[in-house]
């Protein structure tokens, strides 16, 4: 009998770790597409024309940004959807890539006023994702599968290089911003230099498929795909390995040191923790009423997560 009872307070403890409920829940003024932390602040872009900045202290929003309404094929106005958004410390402004007219993109600088960086109806980009290099250099990653540096002062391009020939899906940057990694429908994932534009190595042989979302932390790089694996490489020790799921990944997240993983999991969209080392799943964060959009850790034990809904999800791993 003892031992039954052993037995039972073990799974029972093992469940308790497994099963967590967001600690708490923000509003955005739209479906999130896109999540960046600053400190405090959170920075959260919607499909609604806006881009939300909430003090993570307070749990409220103090800034709410507004793209201008942009005509459709159709001659109506409408909400510009925001695809990405980015902030680096030190300053003050926001970078902001959204829906321009004729299927291009349009980017705007945001420090107290929105000021436009890129046209879609002058430079006709399919642009995806963007992320600040510095002050001055913006990165952007198109959806043609290609990485273009972009000079904010000059308005200028200074180079344009071609990834490889498929869809671009996702990119990101090392901490001091000195290494970009870009994935893409071929599953392996590149490395580059990203103000010179050369190529530095590639990680293959995990994902098969279109690689949704890629994070890369301490040297640690998580992927997740339409093959439904979790791949995950370490670079510093030139090993890897994947999870195989049945169901597509659409976003990863790595804890700051790089030690813990997070991942979409299945179709009641909820997002598995492991450990990076031994591969064992810590958490099950459970309660997101759509496809996850994006998954930030804040620090080891507490993440943000975000899907196609207002909500915001808060969660504090014990």
């Amino acid at each position: 009998m003892s031992r039954l009872f052993l037995i039972f307070l073990i799974l029972t403890i093992q469940k308790a770790l497994i099963a967590q409920k967001p600690v708490f829940t923000l509003t955005a003024s739209g479906n999130v597409t896109s999540m960046v932390i600053d400190g405090s602040n959170l920075y959260a872009a919607t499909d609604n024309g806006t881009t939300d900045i909430f003090d993570l202290k307070t749990k409220k929003r103090f800034v709410k940004i507004v793209i201008p309404d942009i005509k459709d094929f159709m001659g109506d106005m409408i909400a510009a959807k925001v695809y990405s958004v980015d902030k680096i410390q030190g300053s003050d402004s926001i970078l902001i890539v959204c829906q321009g007219e004729s299927g291009f993109r349009n980017v705007f600088i945001y420090n107290d006023k929105l000021v436009k960086v890129i046209d879609a109806s002058v430079q006709k980009l399919m642009i995806k994702e963007a992320r600040f290099l510095n002050s001055r250099l913006i990165l952007l990653g198109l959806t043609s599968d290609e990485l273009l540096l972009f000079d904010l002062i000059k308005r200028k391009i200074r180079y344009r290089i071609q990834i490889n020939s498929y869809t671009f899906a996702d990119m990101v940057l090392n901490i001091d911003r000195t290494r970009v990694l870009t994935s893409d429908e071929s599953g392996i994932i590149q490395m580059f230099n990203p103000l010179k534009g050369t190529y530095i190595k590639k990680f293959e042989g995990e994902n098969v498929d279109n690689v949704f979302s890629i994070d890369f932390k301490n040297n640690i790089l998580i992927c997740g795909g339409k093959d439904r694996r979790v791949a995950v490489y370490d670079d510093n020790s030139g090993t890897s390995y994947h999870f195989q799921g049945d169901f597509p990944v659409y976003c990863v997240g790595l804890s700051p040191d790089g030690s813990i993983g997070a991942y979409s999991s299945n179709e009641d969209n909820d997002v598995m923790v492991f450990d990076v080392y031994t591969k064992n799943i810590l958490y099950e964060l459970k309660g997101h009423e759509s496809t996850l959009t994006a998954i930030l850790f804040i620090a080891d034990n507490k993440l943000i997560t975000s899907c196609e809904s207002e909500s915001i999800y808060f969660w504090k791993l014990k």
